[in-house]
């Protein structure tokens, strides 16, 4: 014969609703260090229990401050004991009220961010953006709502680390630039000037310069 292991079974767990339950308080201490309250602390009702989602908190909507009174002893030195000097009233919160919230509140959102109250989070404005942050080595800053290189390191002479391609991408070519003025044909010029167009920069290169 199996022994009895003492477990019960098909007993349904209750849940533990969201709800004004006693909850240990510590109260406040004396400021000054030679004096102690006593009780310590009590027991007043608090919000407790659980919601039915990791997004939201038991949380009080309606609350009131309660007076109790509290034993005020002070330490005499030389005695290793102390003396009781009288009574004192402390105010603690009680909880009258609770109701499930979203733990992440419109206040959490940054200046980038939009609340989606149905969603309980701060969203970025800019979130359509996240499509274009693809690639193993980039990510999507929900906070400061950019996106980032997710490993940046330093690049050998001759390279820079380009933040668009997360990568080390060769120098820009150091060519002086000729910058032409508006409506300026430099065909008509009475000097002779040998240019190119300069796929690094984006402009003309002067290559020669003879003076007519």
């Amino acid at each position: 014969m199996r022994a009895n292991s003492g477990v019960r079974t098909g007993d349904l767990a209750q849940m533990a609703q969201c709800e004004p339950q006693l909850t240990p308080v510590v109260l406040d201490k004396s400021s000054d260090p030679s004096v102690i309250y006593f009780p310590s602390c009590t027991r007043v009702e608090r919000c407790g229990g659980c919601c039915m989602h990791d997004l939201l908190a038991c949380e009080p909507t309606k609350t009131e401050v309660l007076q109790v009174k509290v034993m005020v002893a002070r330490y005499q030195p030389g005695t290793e004991g102390f003396k009781q000097e009288g009574f004192k009233n402390l105010e603690i919160e009680k909880h009258s009220r609770c109701e499930c919230r979203c733990k992440t509140k419109e206040e959490d959102c940054n200046g980038l961010q939009d609340y989606h109250p149905n969603e309980c989070k701060c969203v970025c404005r800019n979130e359509k953006q996240t499509e274009l942050c693809t690639g193993e080595n980039r990510f999507w800053d929900p906070i400061t709502c950019e996106c980032h290189c997710r490993n940046i390191r330093e690049c050998s002479t001759g390279f820079y680390y380009d933040t668009d391609t997360c990568s080390c991408v060769p120098e820009r070519n150091s060519a002086p630039v000729f910058r032409v003025p508006t409506g300026f044909n430099w065909r008509n010029s009475p000097h002779n000037y040998d240019v190119s167009w300069s796929s690094n920069s984006g402009r003309l290169v002067k290559r020669n310069e003879n003076s007519g």
